[in-house]
C-alpha cells in the first residue's frame, strides 16, 4: 500500500497527476506525509536524481557499490548490508536524518 501511495505521490512530483501544478503539490504533500517520508526533502532530492541520473558521481538516489570496493568487505558487511533487515534500519535513518 505504501508503494503505491509513493507512486501516486511520485506522479504529482513530475506534474502527471493532474494539469494543475498547485493540485500535484497539495496532493503530493499530503501522499508523502502520509508515508513518512519528507516531501520537500524527497522533492529536491529527486530533482538532483533527475539532474545527474546514472552519474556514480553526482547521483544521490542510485549509488553503487564499485565491485573493488564490494569485494573487500567482510562477510558480514555484505549480509548486513545486501539483505531485507538494511532497508529496515535504513528507512527510519533517513527519516531521523531529514
Amino acid at each position: 500500500m505504501f508503494w503505491a501511495i509513493f507512486v501516486l505521490g511520485h506522479d504529482c512530483g513530475h506534474g502527471s497527476f493532474s494539469d494543475s501544478p498547485r493540485l500535484n503539490s497539495i496532493v503530493d504533500h499530503i501522499l508523502h506525509s502520509s508515508i513518512l517520508v519528507p516531501y520537500n526533502g524527497w522533492r529536491i532530492s529527486h530533482r538532483t536524481h533527475h539532474q545527474n541520473h546514472v552519474n556514480v558521481e553526482n547521483d544521490e538516489s542510485w549509488v553503487p557499490l564499485p565491485e573493488m570496493i564490494y569485494n573487500k568487505l567482510d562477510p558480514n558487511t555484505k549480509k548486513f548490508r545486501f539483505t531485507v533487515p538494511f532497508p529496515v534500519i535504513a528507512y527510519p535513518l533517513y527519516l531521523v536524518r531529514d
